[in-house]
């Protein structure tokens, strides 16, 4: 029962009588339109709703709506003139539209809240909208077009070759062919190609859903649809795919690799044993210490295949870049086709960095397959060179060393970079290579690597002849794992001194491989030095004494070490035949002798053994 209204609620309803008072609201609505009894309970206020002015034989666009709300014993009706829902509406005429003040307001202003809403959500779809005519030319584009090309949609709007340019050349027949395909069929479908970029150059990866638009003939009219950038999926999906491959490649090539070490190692222990039965004069005497050297090399160059192509990175440890960036270009070099050479500047002094050798490695690799690809037409020389440079110094175009470092110059005489690209390539996907020639992840990983080690990166290029990668790399003060690394997990360390450089040894490489932290010398007064000055070594540490046996002064660094660090534990392991011929007093002092029978894996229990025993 109706116990208040609204003064004029008769007037906006169409009520006959101005006192709705004491009546039941359906029997108002009845009275007004007998036809909507299909939509109301005379048990119960109507709900939420809208009833037509017409009866459910004839869509009509206008009626009254409804509104209940239910407020302890009370409901609170609102009845207001409206136009219909909007599935109603769509079928309507507009001949079925009362062309009053308020029903055309109503209009306007549900228009203009759905272009609102529409104009927001494709500001914010990650993909772009897109009416194309049966030419392929555009009736319209959406507004992320010019943010994700850079161009005015204008230009590719009013003619389709400007469009079908933009479309790879390997993917161009596809499109055509599944526009053709599905030219007759009123169903949704969907391409996937790669447009050019037409100012940076880069590929984009793009998912093409459309729908054409067919007259009641059956004639191609247009197509509606959407792109989706699917860029960043397509590649994460390549890069795993490759992983998976390197992976299975690197299961079945794993075991040949290890058998062809073995077959060197053989070569090299035979080579050895004959070596050292003749003397110098003998004939023989130049080659087989020849296939002794090369023997010995070939199971180095498969040891750093092996480390490069370690899927997962390795931990920072302290390393000669000298040592590391020669090694990597001796490999380098093997995969450089013949009118490409490789140099390497060396600075003459030691330059400890703390750093995973591995990522270094890749590093390296991926600058000189930019520099190769830059050279590949004439062939060229890619220079690396190596030096100290001080805190303050300056390099490249205006970088400045924050601190005591080194600077590894990687230098080619190629095509050079332009301008307008440099600031963007380190970013991830910008590649200024054919389609399927780069990823654009090469340089990104590089700068990510480099940044992660306190170091910096720059570039100086003139197209037409060639680029200089600047790479600044802090040295290190032998403290990182000390301040980094709970002493809980800290790794056992051990100093190894020989007098050429002790990175070249198996022994090193096995103590590494073993989770050792080895630091290397090669000249006695910084061995002294460290053992002296700083805190990476307690006062019992570990040295390992590598003897060559040709003119070595292991005997005369010892006694130098023992003097200044008398509780040290040291080791001796010999490249020679030549232990029975030490003094006692040498022995003596000597905690721990590996000789050549001593296979690598006894020699590591051996040293964890001692290690263990001095904790």
């Amino acid at each position: 029962v109706i116990l208040h209204h609204q003064a004029n609620a008769h007037d906006c309803i169409g009520y006959p009588e101005a006192n709705l008072t004491g009546k039941t609201l359906n029997e108002v609505l009845f009275a007004i339109h007998p036809h909507w009894t299909e939509f109301l309970t005379e048990e119960t206020p109507p709900e939420n709703g809208f009833l037509p002015w017409e009866d459910s034989q004839k869509q009509h666009a206008f009626g009254l709506s409804i509104q209940t709300l239910h407020l302890n014993e009370h409901f609170y009706v609102t009845l207001a003139p409206a136009l219909a829902p909007r599935d109603t509406l769509r079928n309507a005429s507009l001949l079925d539209i009362p062309l009053d003040t308020e029903t055309v307001s109503q209009l306007f202003l549900r228009l203009q809240t759905a272009e609102s809403r529409m104009e927001t959500y494709m500001h914010h779809f990650p993909g772009i909208f897109f009416s194309q005519r049966a030419d392929l030319s555009f009736s319209y584009l959406g507004p992320q077009f010019e943010s994700t090309f850079g161009i005015n949609p204008n230009r590719i709007q009013r003619s389709s070759h400007e469009f079908l340019q933009l479309i790879t050349e390997k993917d161009l027949p596809i499109f055509l062919s599944k526009l053709e395909k599905h030219s007759s069929n009123a169903s949704t479908f969907n391409i996937t190609y790669r447009l050019k970029h037409p100012t940076e150059n880069s590929i984009h990866h793009f998912l093409d859903v459309r729908t054409p638009i067919l007259s009641p003939a059956g004639l191609l009219l247009g197509y509606e649809g959407v792109w989706l950038d699917i860029t960043r999926q397509t590649i994460a999906e390549n890069r795993l795919t490759r992983s998976v491959w390197k992976e299975n490649i690197a299961t079945l090539t794993r075991g040949l690799i290890h058998d062809f070490s073995n077959i060197m190692a053989g070569i090299h222990s035979i080579s050895e044993l004959y070596g050292d039965s003749i003397n110098k004069e003998h004939d023989w005497y130049g080659g087989i210490h020849q296939i002794k050297k090369s023997s010995r090399e070939a199971q180095q160059i498969v040891r750093r295949i092996i480390d490069l192509n370690r899927e997962v990175p390795g931990k920072r440890g302290y390393h000669n870049l000298e040592t590391l960036t020669r090694e990597q270009a001796e490999l380098i070099e093997m995969i450089l086709p013949r009118n490409i050479k490789i140099t390497v500047k060396s600075s003459g002094e030691e330059l400890p960095v703390h750093l995973d050798d591995v990522q270094y490695r890749q590093t390296l690799l991926n600058l000189a397959i930019n520099a190769r690809d830059a050279m590949e037409e004439y062939g060229g020389t890619i220079e690396i060179s190596l030096s100290s440079i001080h805190s303050g110094d300056f390099f490249g175009k205006n970088e400045q060393a924050p601190q005591n470092g080194a600077l590894i110059c990687i230098k080619d005489n190629g095509c050079g970079i332009e301008e307008k690209h440099l600031t963007k390539i380190f970013a991830p996907f910008f590649t200024t290579k054919e389609t399927g020639k780069g990823s654009g992840f090469g340089l990104y990983n590089t700068k990510i690597f480099i940044e992660e080690n306190k170091g910096i990166i720059d570039i100086e290029s003139t197209p037409n002849q060639g680029s200089c990668f600047y790479i600044y790399l802090p040295l290190t003060n032998f403290d990182e794992d000390i301040q980094s690394e709970p002493a809980q997990d800290k790794r056992p360390q051990i100093a190894v001194y020989a007098d050429q450089d002790a990175e070249d040894f198996d022994i090193v490489k096995n103590l590494r491989e073993s989770h050792f932290e080895v630091i290397t010398f090669q000249e006695k007064e910084k061995l002294v030095r460290h053992l002296k000055e700083n805190d990476l070594f307690p006062a019992s540490s570990t040295v390992l004494l590598i003897d060559i046996g040709e003119s070595s002064s292991i005997q005369e660094t010892l006694v130098t070490l023992q003097s200044h660090h008398p509780k040290g534990k040291y080791i001796l392991q010999s490249q020679s035949h030549a232990l029975e011929m030490l003094p006692n007093t040498f022995s003596e002092n000597i905690h721990l002798i590996l000789d050549e029978s001593i296979s690598p894996g006894n020699a590591l229990k051996k040293i964890q053994k001692l290690i263990e025993r001095d904790v």
